[in-house]
């Protein structure tokens, strides 16, 4: 019942249903109730841009998509927003390569390539790029490696240097569709409107809560 009328509870919930919407308020879970820090030194990156492979690959998630759009790519408006895989490059990458909207390019790793077309963004700068890890199979793990974080042993899928040839394919004729909302104008705010929120009638203060002492 704590569900309905679209309710919603905050890990962790306590034994008796409560939620917990502000964790470590009375101390970490540590016999001393302190946290714990981990100093660390700056490390260069095990795989960097050199002379060959002169470009720096940069890849991640997309709003509109989810993982492999396994989810997403299933609904029909979701998926006409980004339906084709597709590589950013900055607009002075483009005029140095030759390169425009649409055209084909050949991403190369020290492990493995793929073929993508291109889109010429302010989103990205200088020699790094930009492509996502939704589309295609087995997708952008055709180019990363197997180094990873040497203290919390997770993969460096960031560090990844590539080189870029252009193909001779017929250009794509809209690899990003203009309906995408990243063609739209932003409307920038100083900051979030809370008070507006604060003035309507369903708006519950929370209750007052004891001050604690600062633990570090």
């Amino acid at each position: 019942g704590r569900l309905e009328g679209w309710n919603s509870q905050l890990w962790p919930v306590k034994p008796d249903g409560e939620s917990t919407p502000l964790l470590y308020t009375e101390g970490f879970k540590f016999p001393d109730g302190r946290a714990v820090l981990y100093p660390l030194s700056w490390q260069p990156p095990a795989e960097a841009p050199d002379d060959e492979y002169d470009l720096a690959l940069n890849n991640g998630r997309m709003l509109e998509h989810f993982q492999s759009t396994n989810q997403s790519g299933r609904g029909g408006r979701t998926l006409s927003l980004s339906p084709d895989w597709f590589v950013e490059i900055s607009p002075q990458l483009a005029s140095e390569r030759g390169l425009a909207e649409g055209d084909w390019v050949k991403l190369t790793s020290r492990r493995g390539s793929l073929e993508v077309p291109v889109v010429v963004t302010e989103r990205v700068e200088g020699g790094s790029l930009f492509i996502s890890i939704h589309q295609g199979k087995p997708g952008i793990n055709q180019l990363t490696g197997e180094h990873h974080d040497p203290v919390v042993n997770t993969p460096a899928y960031k560090e990844l240097a590539v080189k870029l040839e252009k193909l001779s394919r017929e250009p794509h004729p809209s690899p990003l569709p203009r309906h995408n909302f990243r063609y739209g104008k932003r409307t920038p705010i100083t900051h979030v409107p809370v008070e507006a929120k604060w003035q309507r009638d369903d708006y519950t203060p929370p209750p007052a809560q004891e001050p604690h002492p600062e633990k570090f």
